[in-house]
């Protein structure tokens, strides 16, 4: 397991009744904010804060058996709840049983178990050159990302942009799994060799400095990238002496649907690593 997951479940632990900032916390455990969330679910699981909340209930479902003199409200307020109707709606939804009845018979919830396809993809150390992006940010759910993209499409057109002669970059600055679908943000990027025009339709200028990256590639459906991405979290960067830039995330959509079929879309994913020196 990573470190740093070894420092946050530690930290998760001692303090049960703190709310989480992703930020406050990836400082405390000393790891990136852009990859603490993924390094979590990828050694346990469990998106950071579905995990906080699964091991609050947890500890409150103990207490409830071991000391039945303490009063629910207590224990809701120890366990990091604000109020008992908070508390019991959410024990409620965990073991399918109020407090109070779980205090009498006690029930607990099946656990969950993923099982994913062991992958073992050709992982390649690579150096990549100063890219000069013009992005847009998209800030919400996933599913609503066509909306911003709408724009951002009609405005790749009108610069000669093409998906078809322009690299398109993703930099997830969340991870869409361990945050409130209102919290997610990722940036879509296209290269440009020439300097951009004015700034228009939320569109501004990045440049992505020369890095070291773990890339791997991907081929088939978009919605298979994420496992791949988790292995390089969870197995490959433990198998290798490397360390992770503080950068995030980075997929280059090499094509991109509809125009290719869904079994032939190509992803390259690059995992930013420190430099050797």
């Amino acid at each position: 397991m990573h470190p740093a997951v070894t420092r946050t479940l530690k930290w998760l632990s001692d303090n049960p009744q703190q709310t989480i900032d992703l930020y406050g916390l990836s400082q405390a455990v000393g790891c990136s904010a852009y990859h603490l969330h993924r390094l979590f679910r990828a050694a346990t699981g469990w998106p950071l804060h579905a995990y906080m909340r699964r091991w609050r209930l947890d500890q409150a479902a103990h207490r409830l058996i071991r000391e039945p003199h303490t009063g629910i409200l207590d224990i809701a307020l120890d366990c990091g709840f604000q109020s008992a109707e908070a508390f019991s709606r959410a024990f409620r939804e965990y073991t399918g049983r109020s407090p109070s009845q779980f205090r009498i018979q006690p029930h607990w919830p099946q656990p969950i178990v993923h099982q994913e396809q062991s992958m073992q993809p050709q992982v390649d150390i690579v150096t990549t050159p100063t890219l000069q992006l013009a992005c847009i940010e998209h800030c919400g759910p996933m599913q609503s990302l066509l909306v911003t993209l709408q724009p951002f499409i009609q405005w790749r057109r009108a610069n000669g942009l093409s998906p078809h002669s322009s690299r398109t970059f993703n930099l997830y600055l969340t991870d869409p799994h361990s945050v409130e679908p209102q919290q997610n943000r990722v940036l879509i990027g296209v290269e440009t060799l020439a300097p951009m025009e004015a700034p228009k339709l939320n569109i501004y200028a990045r440049q992505i400095p020369p890095m070291r990256w773990a890339k791997t590639r991907h081929v088939g459906s978009w919605a298979c990238v994420e496992a791949v991405a988790r292995y390089l979290y969870a197995e490959w960067l433990a198998e290798n002496a490397e360390s992770l830039a503080d950068f995030p995330l980075m997929i280059e959509r090499v094509n991109l649907y509809p125009d290719t079929p869904e079994h032939a879309l190509i992803s390259d994913i690059y995992l930013p690593l420190m430099s050797e020196n």
